[in-house]
């Protein structure tokens, strides 16, 4: 029964969070470029998560955890952030995950 409750949570999840797109990184590294120049409190930044290939791109999350989930619940990964941008070479196999940063919650697709 606890299984089964897990599935439907994670099912729930699954399709309640936004998709993370194919972001272009030349365009975020400017943008962090500008901020850096400007007065950012770091506690009230949003986390931004962005993937290219296998790879994850976190923002404004350090001092938060990593944590990735496969779609039946299993924690697949865990690590903590320790910049204010980091990237994780995730090497996942084919399939949708759920990665969470504090607050902020994404679907991922690995194709």
């Amino acid at each position: 029964m606890d299984k089964i409750l897990k599935i439907v949570f994670f099912i729930a999840l699954f399709f309640s969070v936004p998709e993370i797109s194919y972001a272009n990184w030349a365009e975020e590294e400017k943008d962090s470029k500008e901020l850096k120049g400007s007065l950012v409190n770091d506690e009230t930044a949003e986390v931004e998560i962005s993937v290219k290939g296998g790879i994850v791109k976190i923002l404004n999350a350090k001092g938060h955890m990593l944590e990735v989930y496969s779609i039946t619940g299993i924690r697949v990964k865990l690590a903590r952030i320790e910049n204010m941008s980091q990237t994780f070479d995730l090497n996942l196999t084919k399939g949708c995950y759920i990665i969470k940063v504090g607050r902020t919650t994404r679907k991922l697709n690995v194709l």
